[in-house]
């Protein structure tokens, strides 16, 4: 059973610091996502945020974004899609990609699934 639990009720004692792989803007990412330190070294994350992507059969791209939380944040855990269109400009999908890492977003952290 997936439980949505805001991120700071799980762990207040350290904040958080967001590792992301992706083939996307990640200076972008980095610059708009304000409510999060950004590390470039994965050990020093405490969520990892892995976006991968393939081609759609429309011509445009399907993102698979993956949360995975370490230390305090242990057990945080999230996987959401994004599809995008051929006709969509390059502004349009790191906008779209930044709304679905923001739709995530819970006092101030990032959301999360937890299983229990």
């Amino acid at each position: 059973m997936a439980l949505l639990l805001p991120i700071c009720s799980v762990a207040q004692k350290e904040s958080l610091k967001l590792f992301t792989s992706c083939n996307c803007d990640r200076n972008y990412i980095r610059q708009e996502l304000d409510f999060t330190s950004h590390v470039r070294d994965r050990a020093l994350a405490n969520v990892t945020l892995f976006i991968y992507d393939i081609v759609n059969g429309s011509g445009g791209r399907n993102y698979n974004l993956e949360f995975q939380g370490f230390g305090d944040y242990e057990g945080i855990t999230n996987k959401m899609t994004y599809e995008t269109t051929a006709n969509m400009t390059p502004d349009d999908v790191r906008k779209g990609l930044l709304s679905k890492i923001k739709s995530t977003k819970v006092c101030n952290g990032v959301g999360s699934s937890r299983q229990n």
